[in-house]
Parts: structure tokens; sequence; C-alpha cells
């Protein structure tokens, strides 16, 4: 038996010592959470500086765990100037290769807990199939960085079936095997353009003010999302 244990923040990290009595054979796996850098801008850009910080780090979750694995989001290099290739470097080899997993794929949908029924589901269809077969790619998994819960399943149904599929999926596809149905959802939902498909190439989420529920055919009983 192979299993990973949920992400767990750096500074701590516990399972209950029973887990190894009723599984044995148990690996499990501490995944690090620790964002040094993130809205964090570091006090100096020298490479060696930012190697040495990354490694500090790193041996602070070795000392809980030998095999643990530094998990960390990547957005930081995109938004932040500081970050230039030197620098980015410097991070990201200052674990060993194998220890570190990036996260550059990873839906955040709802920004800020928004409650709006939203979301683009070609691009969740194709997004992660079109990056793990892209060149070079060290891809390893998929996810969900939700700032909000408890609402909108359906992109989150999706989302959660991407590990498991190996090309795109056709969300129009009324005959399509699903390993996440959508729960209780009407096909008017799914394809009305420009509420749960992008519009455009630019476009990441369109609000559910631009849509008059209205117009489609059929209406909710009771709330649905």
């Amino acid at each position: 038996m192979s299993t990973s244990l949920a992400v767990l923040p750096a500074f701590s990290g516990n399972i209950p010592a029973a887990l190894k009595l009723k599984f044995p054979s148990a690996k499990v796996t501490h995944l690090g959470n620790c964002d040094t850098f993130d809205e964090n801008t570091p006090p100096l850009s020298d490479p060696n500086y930012i190697s040495s910080l990354g490694a500090a780090t790193f041996r602070g979750m070795q000392s809980g765990d030998e095999d643990a694995i530094w998990l960390m989001q990547g957005w930081l290099f995109t938004y932040d100037p500081f970050w230039e290739p030197p620098q980015m470097k410097a991070l990201l080899h200052s674990v060993p290769v194998g220890r570190m997993i990036v996260l550059d794929l990873c839906m955040l949908h709802n920004f800020a807990a928004d409650f709006e029924m939203y979301g683009v589901l070609d691009a969740v269809a194709a997004g992660p199939i079109d990056a793990r077969l892209s060149d070079n790619s060290t891809m390893v998994g998929v996810g969900m960085s939700m700032e909000g819960i408890e609402q909108n399943p359906i992109v989150y149904d999706l989302m959660s079936e991407m590990s498991f599929h190996h090309r795109q999926v056709n969300i129009k596809d009324k005959n399509r095997d699903v390993i996440v149905a959508f729960p209780d959802v009407e096909p008017f939902v799914i394809q009305t353009t420009g509420l749960y498909t992008s519009t455009t190439e630019e476009t990441s989420v369109i609000s559910s003010k631009n849509i008059n529920m209205k117009d489609a055919s059929g209406a909710y009983e009771k709330p649905h999302l």
C-alpha cells in the first residue's frame, strides 16, 4: 500500500501513530507546504543568499522527516519582478532534485472566496493534459487551491477528474465516462456559452452577472450552486 498524506504546514505535521499499526505497509510521504517568499520579497538578490535560505528551509523540514518533500506555489515568479532567472534557479536548486514540487498549474477558482456561478470548464478539461504532454514536462499532478468551499461543484468535480484522464475531455459529450459526475446540474448550464466556457483566449472567469438566466431553457426548482 502506498499513500500520500495531505499537505502539511512546514513547521508542523503529525499523523496518528496508530496508522502504522492499522496499515503497516503504508508509505507516508510528508509534503511540507512553505511559501517563504510569497508576497514577501527577499532583502537581497544575491543568488548565493537565496540558495542559503532555501537550503535552510528544507533542512528544517528534514528535521521532522528525512524524506520530506517541499511543496511551494510558483506564482511568485510571475508577479514579482524581483525573481529573475538567477534568483529562480538559486531557490529551485537549493534542494535535491525530486524533493520539491512547485504548484505551477493549480486551479484558484474562487479568488477571495467569491460566490458566483462561473468557471472555464473547457480550459480545465484541456489545460492539465496540454501541460503534461508539453515538451520537457515534469508535471506530477494537478491541484486546487480554493479560497472558499461548498459552492459551484461543477468546476471542482471536473478538476478532480483530470488527474485520471489521458486526453482532453469533451465537456459537451453527454455519453462521456466520468469518474466524478456533475451533481444535480442541468445540461443548459454547461452548454451556455460564456457561463462555463471561455469566450476569448484571454478570458479566465466569466461573472454570472453577465448572464441572463431567464433566457436559459428551464429553471431550477431549488438552489443548486
